[in-house]
This record gives structure tokens, sequence and C-alpha cells, in this order.
């Protein structure tokens, strides 16, 4: 977001000459860049272990399936983050950017999501998943 604001070509080229001056003046150096995507990819993998934790523990609270807190909360959760992404370009009247937007994360959720997940360690699904999505 430091980026988009301070060093975007098309957020430049909005600005005045001295705010364009004072921008480009103020550019982190590569060396900073690299160590600040360093800290945020550390801060991520951080934040993701607590999330674990804190499901591990609400599952074993609440004495819910892993499978169904997956199939509702989980779901849930990513339902309600897609239709606040939706609502900007439905409500400018783009209802072909949302629809976009929509095919596109239900792509790279299934194939790079699953794809690099399934690569780290086989998946194994629960057999009522399975009947449920996949009648036979």
């Amino acid at each position: 977001m430091v980026w988009l604001y301070r060093g975007s070509p098309v957020l430049l080229a909005a600005r005045s000459d001295e705010e364009t001056e004072h921008a480009v003046e103020e550019l982190p150096s590569p060396r900073h860049a690299l160590l600040m995507l360093a800290v945020g990819t550390a801060g991520l993998l951080v934040g993701a272990e607590f999330v674990v934790a804190g499901v591990s523990g609400i599952i074993e609270g609440f004495g819910v399936s892993e499978t169904f807190f997956g199939m509702t909360v989980v779901a849930i959760g990513e339902r309600l983050e897609e239709t606040a992404r939706m609502v900007s370009p439905v409500r400018r009247g783009r209802s072909d950017v949302a629809l976009g937007n929509v095919v596109g994360t239900t792509i790279i959720l299934l194939t790079l999501n699953l794809g690099l997940i399934a690569l780290v360690r086989p998946i194994t699904v629960d057999p009522w998943v399975l009947k449920f999505h996949v009648p036979s």
C-alpha cells in the first residue's frame, strides 16, 4: 500500500510535479524493500500459526468436527471476504469485474492453493465430504 501511494506510476502521474519529485526521493531502496518483504512474510507465517492454534482451540472447545468447521465457518469467512471485494465494482456498474473476481478466485483457490498444499503433503478427504460433493 505504501508503494502504491508513493511510487505507483499511475498515482505519480496524477500528482503535481513538486509532489512527484518528493515522492520519488522517498522511494525505499531495493534492500529496504526486500527487508520489508521478509518481515512481512515472517509476520504472515507467525500469524498463520496463531490462527491454526486458535482454530484448534475452537474445534476442541465446541466439540465440532474439523470437517464441519471447514465446510461452514471457513466457507462463511471466505464468502464474506469475496462479497466485500465484489461490492465496489458492482456499485460502479462493473458486474463483469465482480464476476471475473469470483471466477478467478475460485480457479486460484482450487489450482494454486490446493496444488501447493498437495505438493507439500498428500491430501486426505473425509469420505462424507466425497459422498456429499461427488454423489455416485
